[in-house]
């Protein structure tokens, strides 16, 4: 964890979410993201997808379409709520373990092993680092990527499921391009760490 970083404080705020459609804002603003990444998995996808697909938000009944294309500001929205939301449609959309997610820490290094928990499978590839916890459900799973990646991370939902590296493996780019083309929705978190943007095919 890096000098100064403060990690958001949650609010389990009771609340009514539901989809708000970006549009081709919200498409922009994820694919500018991944690019800006300069990861491999991040890159693989954003010149995989291009412009396609749709994009939405999962946030508090009623709010309107120019606050939800404001990707960078914070409301005091309801997060738990939120990621309740994003939970339940990944595990609807692609239940039945049919999928995976991956998660792609932006500040991570190969080399920073403290930083990763005993428990939590990962991989690299170059100088990208590879988060897969192996829960029953989607809610658990964003938990544990976000302690882990300090709240700052891509999820890529990946269905079919493509068989996994042993963990602490580093693969290589043909196996990032395989991992690419079988993501189905990208999600990154965005709102000042209150909300999430959501790029599906």
């Amino acid at each position: 964890m890096g000098a100064g970083f403060l990690v958001p404080i949650e609010s389990d705020r009771p609340a009514i979410i539901e989809p708000v459609n970006l549009g081709r804002d919200g498409i922009t603003y994820l694919h500018s993201l991944l690019l800006e990444q300069q990861k491999p998995l991040s890159s693989s996808v954003a010149k995989l997808w291009n412009s396609g697909g749709i994009s939405f938000a999962p946030l508090e009944k009623g709010k309107p379409v120019k606050e939800a294309k404001q990707f960078s500001v914070g409301t005091s929205r309801p997060t738990i709520a939120i990621q309740k939301w994003l939970s339940a449609y990944i595990d609807s959309q692609w239940g039945n373990k049919n999928y995976q997610l991956i998660f792609e820490d932006p500040w991570a290094k190969p080399s920073d092993s403290e930083k990763r928990a005993p428990k939590t499978n990962y991989f690299f590839c170059d100088d990208g680092v590879y988060y897969v916890p192996d829960n029953a459900d989607a809610y658990t799973t964003i938990e544990i990527a976000k302690h882990q990646s300090n709240f700052l991370f891509f999820g890529f939902v990946v269905s079919p499921v493509v068989p996994l590296p042993p963990s602490g493996k580093n693969v290589d780019q043909d196996y990032i391009v395989l991992l690419a083309c079988n993501i189905t929705a990208v999600f990154a978190i965005a709102y000042d760490f209150e909300g999430y943007v959501v790029w599906q095919r």
